[in-house]
């Protein structure tokens, strides 16, 4: 359970999200961040009557500030003085992504991380599609350019849709995106984020 010290800041950077977190049971889970030195990551998830709904902090202990934006993520970059090394660009973006993506989207890494319907494995249309769909699916892929930059290549899953994503990410933390490419339609996953 998190302190009311925590609730207190968050409630500071965002009133309706204290209000929400001191009219509902919340549940929060705080983690480490390697590419930042003061601040990590905090996920309320508060439990409304018709759904729970989830919210999304970077606290140092000083301050929260809301990161389910790239506008909120900058402002921590800047409070860090960001500067990112190679080895921290593919933490850094799975972090970015999950608070930026939307609710439909997540990237994934590894076949054996999706969450495949169970008839998958029984029905031949679905199984060669999802054999189809883990042949595509790669792990970040980071490779710094001369300009000091990092070009970082993902996939991800959109509802029922495989893409291959481009990005490019500075070493202060800023992203440039590129148009996903749709990989594969119609996998054998469920809707998310509905």
């Amino acid at each position: 359970m998190a302190g009311n010290d925590l609730v207190d800041r968050i409630a500071a950077a965002d009133p309706g999200s204290g209000s929400l977190m001191r009219a509902h049971n919340s549940a929060f889970m705080e983690q480490p961040l390697p590419f930042y030195r003061r601040f990590r990551a905090v996920l309320i998830t508060v439990r409304l009557p018709e759904r729970p709904v989830e919210l999304r902090f970077a606290d140092d202990g000083n301050e929260a500030i809301p990161v389910a934006s790239a506008a909120g993520i900058y402002a921590v970059n800047a409070r860090e003085g960001l500067r990112l090394d190679a080895d921290q660009v593919a933490p850094y973006f799975r972090f970015f992504y999950a608070n930026t993506a939307g609710r439909t989207r997540y990237l994934v890494e590894s076949g054996d991380r999706v969450p495949w319907f169970d008839a998958a494995d029984m029905d031949a249309e679905l199984e060669q599609r999802k054999v189809a769909a883990r042949a595509l699916i790669r792990p970040i892929n980071v490779v710094a350019t001369s300009d000091g930059r990092f070009r970082v290549t993902a996939t991800a899953i959109d509802q029922k849709t495989l893409l291959r994503l481009s990005y490019v990410v500075s070493a202060d933390g800023r992203v440039e995106a590129a148009e996903p490419i749709e990989l594969l339609e119609g996998i054998p996953v469920p809707y998310v984020g509905l």
